[in-house]
């Protein structure tokens, strides 16, 4: 295998398996069974793909930039379309955490989707808006100036404030080309984390991504049971362990060394701190300095998660070194 090119990021390691891949039916057919979905059921059609086609990092506009978008056609002529969203670390970690909206029938949606577009399970959402919004758009979807638009009333549906839409006719018209008439699309996250996460015996379990309500795909509990079985997950341990990949040759190999891939064990995942003991505090004896630093916490009203992940992180530092 050549080495002479050594790719990196998320993007990287995603063509590194691609080029790893290409022209082995067996090993992409592998790739597709290693997915698990979000209702513990695999995908039934694989046995049967003939062709494997990979579009790598397009835009749809508005509703997000999956890694790739993968076509897969039968024997019989059905093609099925995966919409694929990487990331460097476990799904916990790429997640964004959401808390019931009282507001929104104590839904689990993002407060903000400012700043979170990029979290796993809201691409993974935006990519399922814009199939829903592609197949009730009211407009020529074959004339070349048409656009997709989501209905306003549909985006506050998902607490958005945006009415999603793609403009971009070229992708448009390769949509239109190549994708209009799957039979069905499903939206895959490929993650860092251990294989075991997604094995059999813990599908029933916290460790399984897709069992908490606060980081799984925020399209609403009842979108979710309808169409929970379009979620699916697959992890760099997995496809190294099915032998889709290998840590010892290919282009994986020399990515996966330089963007030091090692996923959590299981004694990581299942790692429970201590309660802290609740501690009175006589507001009376604080200093000024005291009152002052209370009033700024106070006026904070929502921290940005990444600045809140960098938080826990630096007090786990003091705490554990």
């Amino acid at each position: 295998m050549s080495r002479e090119i050594v790719f990196y990021g998320e993007k990287g390691i995603l063509n590194s398996i691609v080029l790893d891949i290409q022209g082995d039916i067996a090993k992409q057919k592998q790739f597709i069974r290693s997915i698990i979905l979000a209702d513990k059921s695999k995908l039934s059609w694989v046995d049967s793909v003939h062709t494997v086609k990979c579009f790598m990092a397009p835009s749809l506009d508005q509703f997000g930039n999956p890694d790739m978008i993968m076509e897969a056609v039968t024997t019989d002529g059905e093609k099925y379309v995966l919409f694929i969203v990487t990331t460097t670390a476990t799904y916990q970690n790429s997640a964004l955490i959401m808390n019931q909206l009282e507001e929104k029938d104590n839904q689990y949606l993002p407060k903000t989707y400012i700043n979170n577009s990029k979290k796993v399970n809201v691409q993974l959402s935006l990519l399922y808006r814009f199939v829903q919004a592609y197949k009730n758009n009211p407009l020529d979807v074959y004339d070349i100036n048409s656009i997709i638009v989501e209905e306003h009333e549909v985006s506050l549906t998902y607490n958005d404030s945006m009415e999603r839409k793609l403009e971009n006719w070229i992708m448009m018209d390769y949509w239109n080309e190549n994708f209009q008439d799957a039979k069905d699309y499903y939206y895959i996250a490929i993650t860092n984390d251990s294989k075991e996460v997604i094995d059999e015996k813990n599908a029933n379990s916290r460790l399984f991504p897709y069992n908490n309500f606060s980081t799984m795909p925020p399209i609403g509990s009842e979108r979710w049971e309808e169409d929970k079985g379009k979620f699916g997950i697959t992890t760099y341990d997995t496809l190294a362990h099915k032998n889709v990949i290998s840590k010892n040759n290919g282009y994986y190999k020399d990515t996966s060394d330089l963007m030091l891939l090692t996923p959590p064990t299981i004694a990581d995942y299942k790692k429970i701190k201590s309660p802290k003991a609740l501690v009175n505090i006589n507001t009376d004896r604080w200093t000024e300095n005291q009152k002052e630093l209370c009033g700024i916490i106070n006026e904070i009203k929502e921290l940005d998660e990444d600045f809140k992940a960098f938080i826990t992180n630096f007090m786990d530092s003091i705490e554990y070194s």
